[in-house]
Protein backbone atom coordinates (compact mmCIF):
# COMPACT_ATOMS: atom_id res chain seq x y z
CA UNK A 1 0.00 0.00 0.00
CA UNK A 2 1.43 3.43 -0.95
CA UNK A 3 1.54 6.53 0.47
CA UNK A 4 -2.05 7.60 -1.03
CA UNK A 5 -3.81 4.64 -0.74
CA UNK A 6 -2.87 4.88 3.02
CA UNK A 7 -4.23 8.81 2.89
CA UNK A 8 -7.45 7.46 1.47
CA UNK A 9 -7.72 4.40 4.14
CA UNK A 10 -7.19 6.53 6.95
CA UNK A 11 -9.88 9.25 5.97
CA UNK A 12 -12.41 7.10 5.06
CA UNK A 13 -11.68 5.12 8.28
CA UNK A 14 -11.77 8.31 10.12
CA UNK A 15 -15.46 8.66 8.53
CA UNK A 16 -16.40 5.56 9.88
CA UNK A 17 -14.98 5.85 13.21
CA UNK A 18 -17.62 9.23 13.38
CA UNK A 19 -20.52 7.25 12.04
CA UNK A 20 -19.80 4.69 14.89
CA UNK A 21 -19.83 7.34 17.15
CA UNK A 22 -22.80 9.12 16.38
CA UNK A 23 -24.51 5.63 15.83
CA UNK A 24 -22.89 4.52 19.65
CA UNK A 25 -24.39 7.69 20.71
CA UNK A 26 -27.72 7.86 19.38
CA UNK A 27 -28.14 3.84 20.83
CA UNK A 28 -27.37 5.32 24.17
CA UNK A 29 -29.66 8.39 23.81
CA UNK A 30 -32.44 5.98 22.66
CA UNK A 31 -31.62 3.43 25.68
CA UNK A 32 -31.68 6.79 28.06
CA UNK A 33 -34.97 8.10 26.66
CA UNK A 34 -36.63 5.08 27.25
CA UNK A 35 -35.83 4.28 30.97
CA UNK A 36 -36.28 8.07 32.04
CA UNK A 37 -39.90 7.38 30.12
CA UNK A 38 -40.71 3.98 31.86
CA UNK A 39 -38.71 3.92 35.05
CA UNK A 40 -40.12 4.96 38.74
CA UNK A 41 -39.06 8.40 40.22
CA UNK A 42 -35.54 7.74 42.18
CA UNK A 43 -35.45 4.33 41.07
CA UNK A 44 -32.47 2.49 39.82
CA UNK A 45 -33.38 2.61 36.35
CA UNK A 46 -33.98 6.65 36.81
CA UNK A 47 -30.65 7.07 38.04
CA UNK A 48 -29.27 5.01 35.43
CA UNK A 49 -30.90 6.91 32.52
CA UNK A 50 -28.76 10.04 33.10
CA UNK A 51 -25.65 9.25 32.41
CA UNK A 52 -26.63 7.63 29.12
CA UNK A 53 -28.58 10.28 28.03
CA UNK A 54 -25.78 12.59 28.60
CA UNK A 55 -23.12 10.71 27.14
CA UNK A 56 -24.81 9.64 24.63
CA UNK A 57 -26.23 13.19 23.55
CA UNK A 58 -22.63 14.18 23.48
CA UNK A 59 -20.75 10.91 21.47
CA UNK A 60 -23.62 11.52 19.16
CA UNK A 61 -23.48 14.42 18.05
CA UNK A 62 -19.49 14.74 18.26
CA UNK A 63 -19.26 11.64 16.12
CA UNK A 64 -21.78 12.68 13.41
CA UNK A 65 -20.17 16.12 13.34
CA UNK A 66 -16.61 14.33 12.84
CA UNK A 67 -17.70 12.32 10.15
CA UNK A 68 -19.11 14.83 8.26
CA UNK A 69 -16.65 17.42 7.91
CA UNK A 70 -13.93 14.01 7.42
CA UNK A 71 -16.00 13.34 4.46
CA UNK A 72 -16.25 16.40 3.01
CA UNK A 73 -11.92 16.99 3.16
CA UNK A 74 -10.97 13.91 0.97
CA UNK A 75 -11.27 15.29 -2.04
CA UNK A 76 -9.18 18.05 -1.14
CA UNK A 77 -6.65 16.42 0.86
CA UNK A 78 -6.29 14.18 -2.25
CA UNK A 79 -5.52 16.43 -4.32
CA UNK A 80 -3.43 18.63 -2.20
CA UNK A 81 -0.81 15.54 -1.92
CA UNK A 82 -1.06 14.39 -5.78
CA UNK A 83 -0.35 18.60 -6.54
CA UNK A 84 2.38 19.22 -3.87
CA UNK A 85 3.37 16.30 -1.60
CA UNK A 86 5.76 18.11 0.48
CA UNK A 87 2.98 20.61 1.73
CA UNK A 88 0.93 17.85 2.24
CA UNK A 89 3.20 15.97 4.34
CA UNK A 90 4.04 19.01 6.79
CA UNK A 91 0.52 19.87 7.35
CA UNK A 92 -0.33 16.74 7.86
CA UNK A 93 2.64 15.63 10.26
CA UNK A 94 1.47 18.34 12.14
CA UNK A 95 -2.29 17.22 12.35
CA UNK A 96 -1.41 13.56 12.96
CA UNK A 97 1.32 14.94 15.81
CA UNK A 98 -1.43 16.68 18.00
CA UNK A 99 -3.63 14.07 17.40
CA UNK A 100 -0.79 11.50 18.99
CA UNK A 101 -0.06 13.61 21.81
CA UNK A 102 -4.02 13.79 22.60
CA UNK A 103 -4.73 10.40 23.45
CA UNK A 104 -3.38 10.31 26.93
CA UNK A 105 -5.71 13.28 27.38
CA UNK A 106 -8.86 11.18 26.05
CA UNK A 107 -8.20 8.09 27.62
CA UNK A 108 -7.66 10.09 30.82
CA UNK A 109 -11.04 11.77 31.01
CA UNK A 110 -12.59 8.59 30.20
CA UNK A 111 -10.64 7.06 33.06
CA UNK A 112 -11.53 9.76 35.28
CA UNK A 113 -15.35 9.09 34.32
CA UNK A 114 -15.45 5.70 35.16
CA UNK A 115 -13.53 5.90 38.21
CA UNK A 116 -16.07 8.74 39.08
CA UNK A 117 -19.02 6.09 38.59
CA UNK A 118 -17.54 3.85 40.81
CA UNK A 119 -16.73 5.85 43.32
CA UNK A 120 -20.44 7.40 43.15
CA UNK A 121 -22.06 3.85 43.50
CA UNK A 122 -19.84 2.33 45.99
CA UNK A 123 -20.66 5.41 48.53
CA UNK A 124 -24.16 6.22 48.15
CA UNK A 125 -26.22 3.56 49.34
CA UNK A 126 -29.42 5.02 47.34
CA UNK A 127 -30.86 3.39 44.28
CA UNK A 128 -31.44 6.53 42.09
CA UNK A 129 -27.40 7.31 42.73
CA UNK A 130 -26.01 3.94 42.40
CA UNK A 131 -27.96 3.97 38.76
CA UNK A 132 -25.97 6.99 38.26
CA UNK A 133 -22.91 5.73 39.39
CA UNK A 134 -23.08 2.54 37.43
CA UNK A 135 -24.07 4.03 34.39
CA UNK A 136 -21.26 6.58 34.49
CA UNK A 137 -19.22 3.58 34.74
CA UNK A 138 -20.59 1.49 32.15
CA UNK A 139 -20.41 4.06 29.23
CA UNK A 140 -17.06 5.19 30.38
CA UNK A 141 -15.69 1.65 29.88
CA UNK A 142 -17.79 1.34 27.11
CA UNK A 143 -16.39 4.76 25.28
CA UNK A 144 -12.67 3.71 26.85
CA UNK A 145 -12.52 0.61 24.82
CA UNK A 146 -13.81 2.35 21.31
CA UNK A 147 -11.23 4.94 21.84
CA UNK A 148 -8.65 2.44 22.18
CA UNK A 149 -9.52 0.95 18.83
CA UNK A 150 -8.95 3.95 17.11
CA UNK A 151 -5.95 5.00 18.71
CA UNK A 152 -4.48 1.79 17.52
CA UNK A 153 -6.05 2.77 13.84
CA UNK A 154 -4.44 6.25 13.74
CA UNK A 155 -1.42 5.27 15.40
CA UNK A 156 -0.27 3.24 12.33
CA UNK A 157 -1.21 6.44 9.99
CA UNK A 158 1.10 8.39 12.07
CA UNK A 159 3.86 6.10 11.76
CA UNK A 160 3.22 6.36 8.29
CA UNK A 161 3.32 9.96 8.12
CA UNK A 162 6.11 10.64 9.95
CA UNK A 163 8.29 8.58 7.95
CA UNK A 164 7.39 10.02 4.43
CA UNK A 165 7.98 13.03 5.86
CA UNK A 166 11.11 12.71 7.40
CA UNK A 167 12.43 10.77 4.38
CA UNK A 168 10.60 13.69 1.99
CA UNK A 169 12.92 16.17 4.27
CA UNK A 170 16.00 14.04 3.71
CA UNK A 171 15.86 14.00 -0.05
CA UNK A 172 15.25 17.93 -0.25
CA UNK A 173 18.02 18.58 2.15
CA UNK A 174 20.65 20.48 -0.12
CA UNK A 175 24.05 18.08 -0.85
CA UNK A 176 26.79 19.90 0.93
CA UNK A 177 29.50 19.77 -1.90
CA UNK A 178 33.16 19.90 -0.74
CA UNK A 179 35.01 22.73 -1.41
CA UNK A 180 37.39 22.46 -4.13
CA UNK A 181 40.85 22.33 -3.55
CA UNK A 182 43.07 24.79 -4.74
CA UNK A 183 47.06 24.38 -4.60
CA UNK A 184 48.78 26.62 -3.03
CA UNK A 185 52.78 27.38 -4.24
CA UNK A 186 54.51 28.68 -1.43
CA UNK A 187 57.40 29.87 -2.94
CA UNK A 188 60.65 29.36 -1.38
CA UNK A 189 62.98 31.88 0.06
CA UNK A 190 66.51 31.75 -2.27
CA UNK A 191 68.83 29.78 -0.62
CA UNK A 192 71.89 32.27 0.91
CA UNK A 193 75.05 30.86 0.77
CA UNK A 194 78.08 32.63 2.34
CA UNK A 195 81.49 31.52 1.26
CA UNK A 196 85.02 33.02 2.73
CA UNK A 197 87.97 31.82 0.81
CA UNK A 198 91.07 31.29 2.67
CA UNK A 199 94.67 31.64 1.17
CA UNK A 200 96.49 28.68 0.88
CA UNK A 201 99.11 29.39 3.57
CA UNK A 202 96.90 30.33 7.08
CA UNK A 203 100.55 32.13 8.41
CA UNK A 204 100.60 34.69 5.32
CA UNK A 205 97.49 36.70 6.59
CA UNK A 206 96.98 37.58 10.73
CA UNK A 207 93.77 38.78 11.61
CA UNK A 208 92.84 40.76 14.17
CA UNK A 209 90.42 43.19 15.85
CA UNK A 210 92.51 45.97 16.59
CA UNK A 211 93.76 45.94 13.28
CA UNK A 212 90.28 46.76 12.21
CA UNK A 213 89.56 49.44 14.32
CA UNK A 214 93.49 51.20 13.31
CA UNK A 215 92.35 50.55 9.79
CA UNK A 216 88.79 52.44 9.92
CA UNK A 217 89.70 55.42 12.19
CA UNK A 218 93.08 55.47 10.64
CA UNK A 219 93.18 58.41 7.37
CA UNK A 220 96.58 57.93 6.14
CA UNK A 221 98.26 56.14 3.57
CA UNK A 222 99.74 52.84 3.11
CA UNK A 223 103.76 53.45 3.73
CA UNK A 224 106.47 51.45 1.66
CA UNK A 225 109.45 50.04 3.51
CA UNK A 226 112.30 49.25 0.96
CA UNK A 227 112.96 45.86 0.74
CA UNK A 228 108.90 45.41 1.73
CA UNK A 229 105.93 45.07 0.43
CA UNK A 230 102.79 46.22 2.18
CA UNK A 231 99.23 46.74 1.28
CA UNK A 232 96.84 48.61 3.15
CA UNK A 233 93.14 48.90 2.61
CA UNK A 234 90.03 50.81 4.20
CA UNK A 235 87.30 48.33 5.15
CA UNK A 236 84.00 49.74 6.27
CA UNK A 237 81.53 47.31 8.31
CA UNK A 238 77.71 48.07 8.25
CA UNK A 239 75.57 48.60 10.71
CA UNK A 240 73.50 45.98 10.24
CA UNK A 241 74.11 42.86 8.81
CA UNK A 242 73.50 42.45 5.03
CA UNK A 243 72.06 39.03 3.17
CA UNK A 244 73.97 37.84 0.42
CA UNK A 245 71.94 36.54 -1.98
CA UNK A 246 74.52 35.26 -4.74
CA UNK A 247 78.17 34.25 -4.87
CA UNK A 248 80.30 36.13 -2.50
CA UNK A 249 82.95 37.97 -4.46
CA UNK A 250 86.47 38.47 -2.55
CA UNK A 251 89.36 40.14 -4.13
CA UNK A 252 92.26 38.11 -2.58
CA UNK A 253 95.30 39.71 -2.32
CA UNK A 254 98.31 38.18 -3.32
CA UNK A 255 101.34 37.52 -0.63
CA UNK A 256 104.70 36.20 -0.22
CA UNK A 257 104.97 32.83 0.69
CA UNK A 258 107.87 33.47 2.78
CA UNK A 259 107.43 34.70 5.78
CA UNK A 260 107.06 37.91 7.80
CA UNK A 261 108.52 39.12 10.77
CA UNK A 262 107.32 42.14 12.63
CA UNK A 263 110.34 45.30 12.45
CA UNK A 264 111.26 45.96 15.75
CA UNK A 265 110.04 49.91 15.91
CA UNK A 266 113.46 51.49 17.71
CA UNK A 267 116.10 48.82 17.55
CA UNK A 268 116.28 48.53 14.15
CA UNK A 269 118.73 49.64 11.82
CA UNK A 270 116.54 49.36 8.83
CA UNK A 271 114.28 52.24 10.26
CA UNK A 272 117.49 55.00 9.68
CA UNK A 273 118.62 53.08 6.48
CA UNK A 274 115.17 53.83 4.98
CA UNK A 275 114.92 56.89 6.57
CA UNK A 276 111.76 56.32 8.87
CA UNK A 277 111.03 58.13 11.91
CA UNK A 278 110.12 55.88 14.74
CA UNK A 279 106.83 57.78 15.45
CA UNK A 280 105.84 56.61 12.49
CA UNK A 281 106.63 53.37 13.44
CA UNK A 282 104.59 53.72 16.24
CA UNK A 283 101.26 54.14 14.15
CA UNK A 284 102.21 51.61 11.46
CA UNK A 285 103.47 48.40 12.75
CA UNK A 286 106.05 47.81 9.96
CA UNK A 287 106.97 44.24 8.44
CA UNK A 288 110.81 42.68 6.76
CA UNK A 289 110.90 39.66 4.98
CA UNK A 290 112.71 37.08 6.07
Amino acid sequence: MNLLESIIHYYNGEVRHGFYGALLGGLLLIAGALLWKWAGPLSLLKGLSWPMVLIGLLVGIGGAASSFVTRKAIPARVEQYRKDPATFLEQESVKVEKTHKSWSGIRLFWGILSFGGLILSLTIGRPFWLGVGLGTLASGILLSVFEHYSMKFNEQYYQQVTTAASSNAVLNQPVNRPAKQFMQVIAKPPVVIERTLVPNDPDTTQCSINQADDSLNSRSLATIIPGTTTVASNTVIPDTPAILTGALDIISIPQSKRKRKLLDYYNSDLIKDGGISAKRCWFRKKYIKE
